[in-house]
């Protein structure tokens, strides 16, 4: 699903899946799996499955050690953060809290 391109709902769902099971992984498992398909759909040309990443961020980073969340999701934060669609920046501003 995460890599249908004729469908972004296909995509959006990966996104949730991802994250909801990331919980029932090993923590290599998520760190050398996980968190690469959900970059990957983070980079998504679409803006719906951008903001999705973003607004499954917290539960990704939740997950990871402190290591790849400084060097892998930290980066990802920041450069959606000066994304070009109002919608990208705005979700990462409602996940602050």
């Amino acid at each position: 699903m995460a890599h249908d391109d004729h469908n972004e709902d296909n995509r959006i769902v990966a996104v949730q899946l991802l994250s909801y099971f990331c919980v029932q992984f090993q923590k290599q498992i998520v760190d050398s799996f996980v968190l690469n398909e959900f970059l990957c759909l983070g980079d998504d040309p679409k803006m719906k499955v951008r903001k999705e990443t973003i607004h499954y961020l917290p539960s990704i980073m939740k997950v990871m050690d402190m290591n790849s969340t400084i060097n892998r999701l930290i980066p990802y934060y920041l450069e959606k953060c000066n994304d070009p669609v109002w919608i990208v920046r705005k979700a990462c501003i409602d996940i602050l809290h």
